[in-house]
């Protein structure tokens, strides 16, 4: 948008005008700049998130989408010639296509080479492409429902109102991170979880006279994730499912002050661990809850 009336109008501000491109938060913590785009009768606001303390930002996009027949995409034109693309699967990671074609992954992909790889931690939105060193998020399509096209057939009436997809208001969020390739792949998966699986707040307010809390448990390989926490169905004990994100076997040791436990083991390549806990024990168990057996 170039025209300060404009963008005052799509953003509802109070003022006459304002300008597309601008910082509406500068802290000791975060920098945050706006930018107000239009392309014919859909608008995008789109909010960039720099945390002065982290190498990581955030870009969060608020689409007015009315386009028919078009694909909304989000471009990320790499700085470096990457050699793959990687996208997370359930408990696994695959090699992506590099020739443009539309790709599926779940919660974040990785452009990379030897030395260096950009990753980017996905919210909203599974589809994508890799073309040109150029890095393409799917967000909205504006599709009629049951009309693929066969041959020449009429697959949509023309006399009239034809509903489509993804219309209306919708909001991504994206948290974009770079670092050395082999850090990368390593961080991924435990930064993945604090964007994606945030924690419940609770309103309340202590007084601040008590102790400080000690975790429930601890885990001091990164490599290894904690996928799943829960109570047992029999209520006997804990639940505890962790995956090795590492193409390689790594040793990991589980800590837990309250249920007095100090355990290690070794966990190969993409290997998914379920352990049963409880107070002083620790083992192996099926990865389907059937109760303490």
């Amino acid at each position: 948008v170039k025209d300060p009336q404009r963008a005052a109008a799509i953003a509802s501000a109070g003022k006459h005008e304002i300008s597309p491109v601008r910082i509406i938060e500068f802290g000791e913590v975060l920098l945050k700049a706006e930018a107000i785009f239009e392309y014919e009768n859909t608008a995008a606001i789109v909010q960039y998130t720099l945390n002065k303390f982290d190498s990581a930002f955030t870009i969060r996009i608020r689409i007015f989408n009315n386009l028919k027949d078009r694909i909304i995409k989000l471009l990320f034109p790499l700085g470096f010639q990457a050699d793959g693309c990687r996208g997370k699967t359930a408990f696994g990671i695959q090699e992506l296509d590099r020739t443009g074609m539309e790709t599926v992954s779940q919660e974040y992909m990785i452009a990379y080479n030897a030395e260096q790889a950009l990753s980017v931690i996905k919210t909203g939105c599974y589809g994508a492409h890799f073309k040109d060193n150029t890095l393409g998020l799917s967000l909205l399509r504006g599709a009629a429902y049951c009309a693929h096209p066969i041959e020449d057939r009429a697959t949509i009436p023309r006399d009239r109102f034809v509903q489509r997809m993804d219309q209306g208001e919708r909001v991504f969020e994206y948290t974009l991170n770079a670092s050395a390739t082999s850090s990368r792949f390593q961080a991924i998966e435990q930064e993945t979880g604090k964007i994606q699986q945030k924690p419940q707040i609770l309103s309340y307010f202590p007084d601040g006279n008590g102790q400080p809390q000690v975790p429930l448990l601890t885990i001091d390989n990164p490599w290894v994730t904690i996928s799943a926490l829960k109570q047992s169905f029999d209520g006997t004990g804990y639940i505890l499912r962790l995956f090795n994100s590492s193409q390689k076997t790594e040793k990991y040791q589980l800590k837990s002050k309250i249920l007095d436990l100090d355990y290690n083991e070794l966990l190969q390549p993409m290997e998914i661990r379920t352990l049963f806990l409880t107070q002083k024990t620790c083992r192996k168990t099926d990865i389907i809850d059937l109760g303490n057996r």
